[in-house]
């Protein structure tokens, strides 16, 4: 470190650790913070079968197809039973929404 000059922000941020931005909060950091954490936490099924997908979709195992409904090449994967995860019906985003309301 001879020769290197450092900023007032850079030294006190190497004197003090990590910034508050990066801190975990202190009273329960195993606690989901983000929407999306908890719904993975309420839903481990439906997260089961949307990584088993999104793997057989990586590996060549299963093929995205049309919206079954109106044909649009903007599908994605609808579980009609997520006890089979691979046994899955191709929809765009509207129809698969609806599917969802009307169930």
């Amino acid at each position: 470190m001879v020769g290197q000059k450092k900023t007032p922000a850079a030294e006190a941020t190497a004197s003090e650790g990590k910034s508050e931005a990066t801190q975990l909060p202190e009273n329960d950091s195993t606690a989901p913070r983000t929407r999306q954490q908890r719904w993975r936490r309420r839903n481990p099924r439906s997260y089961l079968a949307h990584i088993t997908v999104r793997n057989a979709l990586r590996l060549g195992v299963l093929t995205s197809a049309p919206c079954e409904v109106c044909g649009s090449n903007e599908s994605e994967a609808h579980h009609p039973d997520y006890d089979r995860p691979l046994d899955v019906v191709w929809l765009c985003r509207a129809h698969h929404r609806a599917r969802h309301r009307d169930t």
